[in-house]
């Protein structure tokens, strides 16, 4: 039987040492992944986009209309219809909400015609801290017991998104956290979501600056695009280094969006997909969602909020068809792999990548995967046998004979008999 010696070195590496180990990530042993770690981002969940058919856990409020300028367009006056509707929902399927605080109205900003993103003003601090605690204290006791989670503003290194300085932002944290606290102490605060490795300073100078007194958690927005998954694992290393200088490293970390464009079959246009943007194929599709679930987990993310279900042209889902595309049943095939179990621990050797689940009482889990397109061969060591293999897909996978299978670029969870 011809061993992979890639394969093999990784086994025996993890064998040495009782899991497996890669110098640019945080091991994981003894850490339950728990349902709310797969998060997703919906934009439509009342107005047309059927509640997910898979066990995601937890749910990140941006994009779907619920911010301060919604909430209150105008001074004392209040439309909570749609959060209502949301917050039930979430409660009907033990969902938790994170609601993203932000946004100034019009009538609040500080910059009311200055352009933005969300429209002229939005992305201007409010002019009057005030509006601000009366935005928060008043979210915040209408929800007090159903939404337990709140994040300041989003992306504030985008202008178009926030265009006040990271003074400014650490007061509003350090506003609504006392807000918050007051309100119920169990609730938690994330911090601001910045994103891109180039940004990692913005965040440096807000936790040096105050914010690190007024949150519970550290977010960041672990977009790579065009790369592929494993270039997640450079940028959360280093998030971690700022986190452990600053005297945060004990916080959750949590990965507030990341996702990749992803071919529409349905026919609807991915018009506003930015030309760098290659779309991911069918394959490619299962492959990264896969692979970014599973290296995040093992990489110390306590959340992933997938950014989206019901995207134009990053949705899971066929945007007018809304059938799953192969990177929902990946979605939901990694939830099945990882909830309840410890956190994998992973190490590469060459264009093989092969991640340990602590062993159960039926039997010992392994995932792996190539990161190059094409076939390569799994072979366990003598002695041991294959009891399943299931790639995260859903396709056959490749028996060749028995204790070897083909694998490729898309994950296979292999359970081996004791």
């Amino acid at each position: 039987m011809k061993i992979n010696t890639q394969c093999l070195m990784l086994w025996m590496q993890m064998i040495a040492s009782g899991i497996l180990i890669s110098s640019s990530m945080a091991t994981m042993a003894g850490n339950i992944t728990q349902p709310s770690y797969f998060g997703l981002h919906i934009h439509k969940a009342d107005t047309g986009t059927a509640w997910p058919k898979v066990k995601f856990g937890s749910w990140r409020l941006w994009d779907s209309n619920v911010q301060w300028p919604q909430l209150e367009p105008e001074k004392d006056q209040w439309h909570f219809e749609q959060l209502d509707r949301y917050v039930a929902m979430a409660k009907l399927t033990n969902v938790s909400v994170l609601l993203p605080l932000g946004l100034s109205p019009r009538w609040a900003s500080a910059r009311n015609n200055e352009p933005a993103s969300y429209g002229n003003g939005s992305a201007a601090e409010p002019r009057n801290l005030e509006d601000w605690r009366n935005y928060v204290r008043t979210v915040a006791q209408r929800y007090k017991g159903r939404i337990t989670e709140y994040e300041i503003w989003n992306e504030p290194n985008d202008k178009g998104f926030f265009s006040g300085s990271t003074a400014s932002l650490v007061e509003l944290t350090c506003a609504a956290y006392a807000i918050l606290k007051e309100t119920d102490p169990g609730i938690k605060l994330v911090s601001p979501g910045y994103t891109g490795v180039q940004n990692l300073k913005l965040l440096d100078e807000f936790l040096a600056k105050g914010g690190s007194k007024c949150i519970d958690v550290v977010s960041y927005h672990l977009y790579v695009i065009p790369s592929p998954p494993e270039a997640m694992l450079p940028v959360v290393s280093h998030l971690q280094e700022v986190m452990r200088n600053r005297g945060v490293g004990n916080l959750p970390l949590w990965n507030g969006e990341s996702g990749w464009a992803m071919a529409n079959e349905d026919g609807t246009s991915d018009r506003g997909r930015p030309p760098s943007w290659e779309n991911l194929n069918g394959h490619q599709m299962a492959a990264y969602v896969a692979r970014a679930l599973v290296l995040g987990r093992a990489a110390g993310l306590e959340r992933f909020y997938w950014y989206s279900w019901d995207h134009t042209f990053m949705g899971l889902i066929e945007p007018t068809a809304k059938t799953f595309k192969p990177s929902a049943s990946a979605y939901g095939a990694v939830i099945d792999w990882l909830t309840n179990r410890e956190a994998p621990a992973c190490a590469e050797a060459g264009d093989i990548w092969l991640c340990r689940i602590k062993p159960e009482a039926d039997g010992e889990r392994l995932i792996v995967w190539r990161t190059k397109s094409g076939q390569s061969t799994f072979t366990v060591p003598p002695g041991r046998t294959i009891a399943s293999a299931d790639r995260a897909d859903l396709q056959a996978v490749k028996v060749l004979m028995p204790g070897q299978i083909g694998i490729d670029d898309v994950p296979t969870m292999i359970r081996l008999a004791h």
